[in-house]
């Protein structure tokens, strides 16, 4: 799989729908669900939510690969881009780029 094309979307364990979240919560409250083939983060989005091609990682959707149940992609969710390393949260309107050292 190319690099510059990986994303790892965490969820939180218990969902709030918000992007409300503190400093080292990614890895008390969030968990890695899924690993996405995609060339933007909106590719990620409506991969990860379409399903007339498979939802999330089932079959028909061969650029999702679901790593434990997952929900759809929502506003409060962290998508990991591996190369250049990034976080994205899903926000109401787009995606709000995260400070390293926030997560």
């Amino acid at each position: 799989m190319d690099m510059s094309r990986l994303y790892t979307v965490h969820q939180r364990v218990k969902p709030t729908f918000t992007g409300d979240y503190t400093e080292g919560e990614l890895e008390s409250r969030f968990e890695p669900v899924a690993r996405v083939d995609a060339s933007y983060l909106d590719d990620v989005y409506r991969l990860c939510n379409e399903s007339h091609s498979g939802f999330a990682g089932e079959e028909g959707n061969q650029a999702v690969q679901r790593l434990q149940p997952m929900r759809s992609l929502s506003v409060g969710d962290i998508v990991e881009q591996h190369f250049p390393h990034a976080f994205y949260m899903c926000d109401t309107f787009g995606w709000t780029h995260l400070p390293e050292g926030t997560i």
